[in-house]
């Protein structure tokens, strides 16, 4: 199965770019947005996505399979730790795959986790 591209309606000035799906969406301009200049700021400062962007985009993930939208989620979060461990290497480019790992833990489980893994790794010489 290949990715198809949803290609949100005109946004009017605003170039918005395709969202990326592993479904089918027959007609996404079949959605009627209002002009983007009349569209308020986010009330939510952790979320940039317009609320017209947003409709597109449930609207895409809505005519998903079960198996598409399990597919399209590990893909985001296979993206999410490679972006991650890439940060970590850029952060610390001295470290070693090992140490890499270890701070990837740390930041994603947490410092008790990631200490006990440094312990089971000296404990087998490793």
């Amino acid at each position: 199965m290949t990715g198809l591209r949803c290609q949100p309606p005109n946004l009017g000035r605003l170039q918005a770019s395709p969202i990326l799906v592993a479904g089918t969406f027959s007609s996404p301009r079949s959605l009627k947005l209002p002009d983007m200049e009349t569209i308020p700021p986010p009330t939510d400062p952790t979320n940039d996505t317009a609320a017209e962007a947003e409709a597109v985009q449930l609207a895409c993930i809505r005519r998903m399979s079960p198996l598409e939208r399990i597919r399209a989620a590990c893909r985001m979060s296979n993206r999410g730790r490679r972006l991650a461990v890439d940060a970590i290497r850029a952060r610390h480019p001295d470290a070693d795959e090992t140490e890499v790992r270890l701070r990837f833990i740390e930041l994603a489980y947490g410092a008790d986790l990631a200490a006990d893994v440094r312990r089971w790794l000296r404990d087998r010489g490793r």
